[in-house]
């Protein structure tokens, strides 16, 4: 299984959802409760990188179409450490001067 170890930017935020069921009766009663036995789960959202000529957002890139959304990969960054997979779209901003913005969110996915 491949490692992602680039480190974002300060922007990482790191949320934990939880996946429920939820029943809701006409009367207005509802019923909700966890949705498995990992039912809590993180989601690192906005990780951006800037590429200054080092080829750091070329190799983030190559990663993400190795991978795209559904092949999942190993994150260790910034003390976590999680099975992942890419959550959203590659976003890609062209800076000038060959500067790159990329951006990127992940969530955490259990075997």
């Amino acid at each position: 299984m491949e490692v992602f170890r680039w480190n974002p930017l300060i922007e990482l935020n790191v949320d934990h959802d939880e996946k429920i069921k939820e029943v809701s009766f006409g009367d207005g009663y509802e019923q909700v409760s966890p949705d498995g036995l990992n039912n809590i789960r993180r989601v690192f959202n906005n990780m951006r990188f800037v590429d200054y000529d080092d080829g750091e957002t070329k190799e983030v890139k190559d990663f993400y179409l190795r991978h795209g959304r559904s092949k999942s990969f190993k994150l260790e960054i910034n003390g976590y450490s999680a099975i992942v997979r890419f959550n959203g779209p590659l976003k890609i901003q062209e800076k000038g001067a060959n500067v790159q913005d990329i951006s990127t969110s992940m969530k955490e996915v259990f075997r």
